[in-house]
């Protein structure tokens, strides 16, 4: 009787196949003053030079230049709400952006302008190259990591996921 080969599933990252992953970043703050007041004049100053050092860093891949599309009444969190979301090369890319340079001290002041948020206010998630984010993805992301703790589909830097692999036969 002739023997059968086995054929093993040999187990590869996207990237490898030419399908490349990115991963997704979206963070949420609810403001202690309206965007127009004083008290938020310093932090309002500071978006454009920050969002400069993340297009300037290793890893940046895109972010959107309008986060919300359409009539700004629609927005369902409140007009104090500020919402961040970009596409990087790496997790580790990411972690070096926000909490070196010039990003984590401005980070570490974020309680001067923000409230504390319960439960999560930042979510992670790998998405393919050619995928557009909307802001309803994305909340829906942190409302999952929010609901269910962290997973493939929504996780954080303290408990992240690898890159998805794509298992195809050998």
């Amino acid at each position: 009787m002739p023997q059968q080969s086995r054929k093993e599933a040999v187990i590869v990252s996207g990237n490898e196949l030419g399908q490349r992953f990115y991963l997704a970043q979206f963070n949420i703050a609810s403001s202690r003053w309206p965007l127009g007041h004083s008290q938020m004049t310093e932090f309002t100053d500071l978006l454009e030079p920050l969002n400069q050092v993340a297009e300037d860093a290793p890893g940046f891949v895109w972010r959107p230049y309008t986060l919300v599309d359409g009539d700004i009444d629609f927005w369902p969190y409140g007009p104090d709400v500020v919402i961040n979301y970009s596409v990087w090369e790496s997790l580790e890319q990411l972690r070096d952006f926000v909490y070196r340079g010039r990003h984590r001290e401005v980070f570490k002041r974020r309680a001067e302008w923000f409230t504390q948020r319960s439960g999560h206010w930042s979510a992670l998630w790998w998405v393919k190259a050619d995928s557009k984010l909307g802001t309803d993805e994305c909340v829906n992301r942190l409302e999952l990591l929010n609901r269910n703790g962290p997973s493939p589909c929504a996780f954080t830097f303290a408990r992240s996921y690898p890159r998805p692999c794509i298992c195809h036969p050998n």
